[in-house]
């Protein structure tokens, strides 16, 4: 177009005619209509899209996209920043990135920590719908066995831990939704520090160490929770009985065997029973037992018969058999001595005067008794002489004062009198009877 028809109008016509003036085709501009959208975009259904694949404006801006400016989505900086005209480049709002500012930036290492999608549509951008097990800003908080709740996780039965990760404290194992804890933790997450023990520490039966986890167990108990009774005796009761720990304020042996009693069984009660119980006191169960421990059978000198009834060996007697049996008329040894065991039999020891295998005898000074010249009487309960007219003496030795010869049968020389006690004086005479 022109006066000599000079000026190019490429993509275009002259419009008026010989105006001069190149009216462009859509999407085309410049003086001949020649540059398409500026040379920065693509004509797509008769306009200039001025964005690349990705829908990013990168600079140029403007129906022919022709405008230099910050890059973008839909405005410079995609409206998410402030463009700075001097270098032509965004500075991007927080929560946003990328040249145009069109690039959601979530919190995160890496967006949301690769644990959820960053969502767009807030402003800043947010991660939301974590992965199971995470929550938080950047679903950078682990929430493994819990409910998040307020930026706290909340843990279930049997976990605990910021993460509520750890079971049962790291002290037990989580059993149909609950704690079975370890020996010496406590709690319904065994996060309690304590001692051994069922119910309570040392199941209330001795002194808790909190810081060694050990019990000092009391009288009466043992085991590492001071569960177990310890009866006295080793083992308890010495295996003669039942370790009661239920009846009485610390374990005590009950229902002994084998012929024993006691408070550990171990006192020996061969025939008897502990009477009253806990007394230690043997009490025989038939008159044929005797001794501390019931242990004597008729005094050992005899034999039970019909479980209450002794039959004693010879020379005793007794309901026990132990008393000494010696012959005699209505009492032993005739009461006149001592019955006594001499080479295993029992035999009277006879007091003075008296004699016999019962003592029945009576025994008078001289050989034999009183000489032949009295008779062995019993007087004031003592054997005596008593001596024929004549004699005297304990054993009618000799004759009376006044009496002579060999058979003490006249007076001697001036007394008369023989029948009484020859008294009558009779020098020069004699005497008669009358």
């Amino acid at each position: 177009m022109g006066t000599s028809c000079e000026v190019p109008c490429v993509f275009g016509e002259e419009v008026p005619k010989n105006s001069g003036f190149c009216q462009c085709d859509a999407c085309y501009h410049g003086v001949s209509c020649d540059t398409m959208c500026g040379g920065n975009g693509n004509c797509t259904a008769g306009s200039c899209d001025c964005t690349n694949d990705d829908g990013l404006n990168t600079g140029n801006w403007g129906a022919y996209c022709d405008q230099p400016s910050c890059p973008g989505i839909g405005v410079p900086c995609s409206g998410k920043g402030t463009c700075n005209l001097i270098n032509l480049e965004c500075w991007c709002d927080h929560g946003w990135k990328g040249s145009g500012c069109h690039v959601p930036d979530c919190p995160g290492e890496l967006d949301c920590n690769g644990r959820s999608v960053c969502n767009a549509t807030t402003d800043p951008p947010s991660c939301t719908h974590c992965d199971e097990g995470w929550f938080g800003d950047a679903c950078e908080k682990a929430c493994v066995f819990g409910t998040p709740s307020n930026e706290v996780c909340v843990c279930d039965s049997c976990h605990t831990g910021v993460a509520c990760n750890v079971e049962c404290s790291g002290y037990g194992a989580c059993v149909e939704g609950a704690c079975s804890c370890q020996e010496a933790w406590w709690g319904d997450k065994c996060e309690t520090q304590g001692c051994p023990g069922i119910a309570e520490y040392c199941t209330g039966h001795g002194h808790c160490s909190i810081l060694e986890q050990s019990c000092h167990c009391y009288s009466g108990w043992k085991g590492t929770g001071c569960s177990t009774p310890d009866c006295p005796g080793a083992p308890d009761c010495f295996d003669r009985g039942d370790c009661d720990a239920i009846n009485f304020a610390q374990p005590m042996c009950v229902n002994c065997t084998g012929g024993y009693i006691g408070g550990s069984c171990n006192i020996p009660c061969i025939h008897g029973y502990e009477d009253p119980p806990q007394s230690e006191a043997c009490v025989c169960s038939s008159v044929c037992y005797s001794g501390d421990a019931c242990d004597v059978t008729c005094s050992n000198k005899g034999t039970c018969e019909n479980g209450n009834t002794c039959v004693c060996q010879e020379g005793y007697q007794g309901e026990t058999c132990g008393e000494l049996h010696c012959p005699g008329e209505e009492e032993m040894c005739t009461g006149r001595g001592s019955c006594v065991r001499i080479n295993e039999r029992s035999v009277c020891v006879c007091s003075p005067g008296f004699g016999g295998e019962d003592c029945s005898e009576l025994i008078c000074p001289g050989e034999p008794y009183c000489n032949s010249r009295g008779a062995c009487t019993l007087l004031d309960s003592v054997p005596q002489c008593v001596c024929d007219h004549g004699f005297d003496g304990d054993a009618c030795e000799r004759c009376r004062s006044r009496y002579t010869g060999s058979l003490c049968d006249r007076c001697i020389s001036g007394r008369v009198g023989y029948s009484s006690s020859c008294e009558v004086p009779c020098f020069h005479g004699y005497g008669e009877e009358g």
